[in-house]
């Protein structure tokens, strides 16, 4: 039949032809059919049962095996080939589950996760990314989900933090993944047994990087630092004055603000009457990506703050003085805007220009550690708890919680004259010889 140039036939010839193709696929259905009735192991009888009425019902009856093949629900059929389809119907469904991969079942379990914890765009290309880093074109992608073992898992885990120097912390995030994949998988009984429950996390935090202590000199700006940066962005403003980037960086270092928050800032925001500032929308990049991970598209837009929050910021006469210096600078220079950082093309400064200037201008002036407006935003913290400001205030100030506050935005920035100064007021009310 290989050999047949089937457009030279005439349409019976066609028919023909296709009768006996027919004919074949029938009877190759046929031997699977017969070879999956063949080996189910279980016993396949027929019953009498009553109906409603009382009368005698002929029913036949076998059970279904369970994923690890013993025997499961009884199923029940009012003929023989009627129950025999059934069978038949259930092999065909579990054999595709089985061919379902770890990709499958990744993906299957990352959008439900998704779904049920409503996650933001940028958590979502968080997902993305890191699948692309530590999973895609590996092995154990297109593994079947039946058949990849805790020992397999834990290879797999061990190799990705060698080969990625992880830390503990970005090293939890994988193992999520893994844990949540597997914990999905069970749940909808495409695995007899999870795998990831004979893994402990913190049985590879030995195999982890070391965490990077986080100081005041790598995460704060000194008093020298901070004066050298309010310089030079005075310099760019005199330069530049409708470069709005710079007046961002000098309001953040004053208001402690997330670069989105700024970014995000309108004049109606700006209550003069009542001596605050209403913090309340924020901006974000959605990024879409091709199947490599590269973005290929970046769109801004407007959203809530990161805690989904209005909070208010006092305006003192320094901050005054910043905006009116950004008031008049509009002024002079006929701009017109709701925004209190414009731009020609975009309508507001994205977050991502403002974070730029800064980060650029700690490398301009040499500084011998990145800075950030985040790091503007924890070394104005640091100063308030210094000066006795309760952390709780701070951390409404700021707009998070007491215990992130206290943790990740608080460093001890005394110097060692300072350190020496407390330990002599100490021991002076001592009895020492």
């Amino acid at each position: 039949m290989s050999n047949i140039d089937f457009t030279k036939l005439d349409l019976k010839d066609l028919a023909s032809y296709n009768d006996i193709i027919t004919s074949a696929l029938e009877e190759i259905e046929m031997r699977k059919r017969k070879e999956i009735l063949d080996n189910h192991k279980f016993a396949i009888k027929q019953i009498v049962e009553k109906d409603k009425k009382g009368g005698d019902v002929i029913r036949w009856r076998t059970c279904l095996p369970k994923l690890d093949g013993t025997q499961g629900k009884q199923i029940k059929k009012k003929s023989l080939k009627d129950l025999e389809d059934a069978i038949v119907e259930f092999y065909r469904n579990r054999d595709k589950e089985q061919e379902y991969t770890f990709k499958d079942a990744y993906f299957e379990w990352r959008d439900h996760h998704w779904k049920l914890n409503n996650s933001q765009d940028n958590t979502k290309d968080k997902y993305i990314t890191d699948y692309i880093r530590f999973i895609k074109d590996r092995p154990i992608e297109k593994r079947l989900i039946t058949s990849i073992t805790d020992i397999q898992i834990e290879e797999f885990l061990l190799d990705a933090i060698i080969e990625n120097n992880l830390s503990y912390y970005s090293f939890g995030k994988l193992f999520g993944y893994f844990n949540g994949t597997f914990k999905y998988a069970f749940k909808r009984k495409l695995i007899p047994l999870n795998p990831m429950d004979y893994l402990d996390k913190t049985d590879f935090k030995s195999a982890c990087k070391p965490k990077e202590q986080k100081t005041a000199e790598t995460e704060l700006l000194s008093d020298e630092e901070f004066d050298l940066l309010m310089a030079q962005l005075y310099k760019d403003i005199r330069k530049n004055p409708t470069n709005f980037t710079f007046y961002a960086v000098e309001l953040g270092a004053k208001t402690g603000m997330r670069v989105g928050e700024l970014a995000t800032l309108k004049w109606e925001d700006i209550k003069y009457d009542k001596g605050y500032i209403d913090i309340c929308r924020s901006d974000k990049c959605i990024k879409t990506r091709d199947k490599n991970g590269k973005i290929i598209k970046r769109e801004w837009i407007i959203d809530t703050t990161k805690t989904k929050k209005t909070r208010r910021f006092p305006i003192d006469d320094s901050i005054l003085k910043s905006l009116n210096r950004i008031k008049s600078a509009q002024e002079k220079y006929g701009i017109k805007s709701e925004w209190v950082f414009p731009h020609k093309e975009y309508g507001w400064t994205h977050s991502l220009m403002i974070a730029s200037c800064c980060k650029n201008k700690g490398k301009q002036l040499g500084f011998t550690h990145s800075i950030s407006v985040h790091s503007l935003r924890k070394t104005l913290n640091t100063d308030l708890r210094n000066h006795n400001v309760p952390v709780k205030v701070c951390a409404a100030m700021f707009g998070h919680s007491e215990k992130v506050n206290t943790e990740y935005y608080y460093y001890d920035n005394s110097s060692i004259n300072d350190k020496k100064n407390y330990i002599s007021l100490v021991n002076e009310k001592k009895c020492y010889a």
